[in-house]
């Protein structure tokens, strides 16, 4: 509930218009179940690794360094070190290479 002063510019309002968040309605509709909400989260978890996956193959063919390849795909060592080993990727030393079949 807001309160809003029927007369505007005075401070000690002896009026005042009680009035319903208008926002309130429209903040329920994007109130999901919790198991909606990890349907939801899933998938799109899925589409971002495999966002990833697809980065980090056209990157395996200029650079190899784990470092250049967590920033490009903007996640941290272990997510890219299972993401590339995923992808069929071996690592030498502190180099990843790509398999090719």
């Amino acid at each position: 509930m807001h309160q809003f002063c029927l007369y505007q510019g005075r401070r000690n309002c002896a009026v005042e218009l009680r009035v319903k968040d208008p926002m309130s309605g429209f903040r329920k509709l994007f109130v999901y179940p919790a198991r909606v909400r990890m349907v939801w989260m899933t998938i799109l978890q899925r589409i971002r690794e495999w966002r990833q996956k697809n980065k980090l193959r056209r990157m395996l063919r200029r650079v190899s360094s784990i470092r250049h390849l967590e920033k490009g795909i903007s996640a941290d060592r272990s997510t890219t070190e299972r993401l590339l080993l995923s992808l069929g990727a071996r690592k030498c030393d502190d180099e990843w290479t790509l398999n090719r079949n």
